[in-house]
Formats: structure tokens, sequence, C-alpha cells
């Protein structure tokens, strides 16, 4: 059955979304006439987004029992109804009492999930994606959707080491955050084209090799060429420079789409002065810049030939 929106058979994503908000503003109006501030655009845009966040975890918990083979779809669908009790909770809450950068961090989940969703398509569209394939991924988005905001930070920030991740102000969110081409090109590619992890800990993905070396997947897709390679290991070394970026003791490698670096220290290192390393350690002598030189940047299809060679 197709569902008729206004007795019209069919609706685009921006009016369903504005649809949707004009349900929430009848709602405040009825319940909260009061709270003027609820039924202005901005916060209806707010409200819906905290709304869709509890439905994309319910529905990423399913499909992840579903590819298990737990259970019938529509048993699933039955079992893990969402009480209306929390949406009404957040209907009911000032969401502006929220941090900036929780709200920012909240639509980075909400980000997170829909990029998986739309890779998860375009697999299905390109080519058979097998149900181990499912599982796999499958169990990724759902150990991502069980973070709590220092996890998810966390994890955000080594998947983007080439981004300084701040999310004090709208323009952080949009320029320092995920970008959609770089998640559907680099890193869900990575995580669906090498074999299951060995390392899932709540912020921390990665692959070891026969030598015990580690590979974290990144969303890195500024493709091989010289200048590419410059910027990128520059804008990293700044990075953990300016944060407490730990990426740099967490592996040897980070997997990119398609470029790679023998060493991130010696390929940026020139870029900054020579007396760096002595006034970087004055800011923190726990961390040597030096260690860098060990890391490298390595693209999926020489990633591959190394760690699905240990498929199990």
């Amino acid at each position: 059955m197709i569902y008729k929106y206004g007795g019209v058979p069919n609706c685009s994503l921006d009016d369903i979304d504005r649809s949707i908000e004009k349900i929430i503003k009848a709602y405040y109006e009825k319940k909260q006439a009061r709270n003027k501030y609820k039924q202005e655009q901005q916060y209806l845009v707010k409200t819906r987004t905290f709304l869709e966040e509890i439905i994309q975890k319910q529905i990423i918990l399913i499909h992840s029992k579903i590819h298990k083979g737990e259970k019938s779809e529509n048993e699933l669908a039955y079992e893990y109804k969402i009480p209306f009790s929390e949406f009404i909770k957040k209907l009911d809450d000032n969401l502006n009492d929220y941090k900036s950068s929780s709200y920012y961090l909240h639509l980075t989940r909400n980000d997170l999930n829909q990029y998986y969703q739309e890779f998860c398509l375009d697999l299905e569209e390109e080519e058979d994606v097998t149900k181990n394939d499912k599982i796999k991924l499958n169990s990724y988005i759902f150990t991502i959707n069980q973070m709590d905001e220092k996890q998810i930070v966390e994890f955000v920030r080594y998947i983007i080491p080439h981004r300084k991740f701040t999310l004090e102000t709208i323009f952080d969110y949009k320029h320092d955050n995920i970008q959609m081409d770089e998640m559907k090109l680099a890193f869900f590619t990575i995580l669906h084209e090498l074999r299951k992890n060995d390392v899932s800990e709540y912020n921390h993905l990665a692959w070891q090799d026969n030598l015990g070396n580690y590979y974290l997947p990144t969303s890195i897709n500024d493709g091989n060429r010289e200048k590419n390679k410059l910027s990128i290991c520059k804008r990293i070394l700044e990075n953990f420079v300016n944060t407490d970026f730990k990426t740099a003791y967490d592996s040897q490698n980070m997997v990119t789409s398609n470029m790679d670096v023998d060493s991130i220290g010696r390929k940026g290192g020139k870029f900054f002065d020579t007396d760096f390393n002595a006034e970087y350690k004055k800011h923190d002598p726990s961390k040597k810049i030096t260690a860098w030189n060990d890391i490298a940047l390595i693209s999926l299809d020489n990633a591959k030939d190394i760690i699905n060679e240990n498929d199990n």
C-alpha cells in the first residue's frame, strides 16, 4: 500500500520534513501554548531531528537482529515498539537547554545514520550484497549507535583525522565534521571491503596484520596526488597539535580510499619550524610529534592485500 500525504501518493523528503514539523507545531499549540519559542521554525526543526534519532536508532537495532536471523521482520517490529513516552519526553523537554555542542553532536549522529543508509541502498543497487556483508555492516553501525557523547566524539575524531572537529557553532558543524561523500566513498567503503575487524570497542574499529600492526578506517578521500598528500598530512599534524588527538598511539596505519603515504610525520613535518618539537613538548611533554614518523596512510586496495589475506 502507498501511503498518501494529504491525498498525494508521493512526497519529497523536504515535504515530509515540513509535514512532520507542522504536526509538531500543532502539538505545541495545543499542549504548550505558553511556550511560544517552541512554535518557532528553528525550534520545530530541532524537535524533528531529536525525534528522528529515536526512530533511527530503533531501525538500526531491528535491522541488526534481522540480519542475524534472530526473528522475522514482523516479529521484531512488534517486539521492539518505541514507547510513545519517549517522544513525549522530547516534546516536553526544553531542547534549548542542550549545549550547542550536544545539539550538533546529535546532528552528527543523524548524519552518520543517514549516510550509512544511503551507502547501503547504493550498494544494493550496484552489486549483490551477501548476508554476511549485511551482518557485518549492521554490527558496525549498531556499535556506533550505542556510543555515548564522549565515545562518539573520540570515534569521529579518529575517522576524520584531517579535520578539527569542533562543534560550538553551525560553521563548525558544517565544515569541520563528517562529510557525506567522504563517508560513503571512503569510510563505509572501507568497512564493506575489508574483512570483519579485529578490534571493536565502543569508540574503536581496527584490524591487525600478521606483524601486530594496527589499521584504522578513515574518511580520507582526497586522491593520491602529491599536493593532496602534503595538504592532508599537514592538517593531520595540526590537528594533533591543537587537540587531544590520540590516534598516533593507537595505530601504525590509517586506511584511506586511495592515498598512500609512508610517513605522515616526514611528509607533513616540513611545514613546521625547526623548533616545533621543542615548543610542542613544552605544551604537552607526554606527546612527541616524531611519533607520527611511524604512522602511514594506506589506500584501501593496498590494505586489502595485507588484511584480507588473514580473512577468517
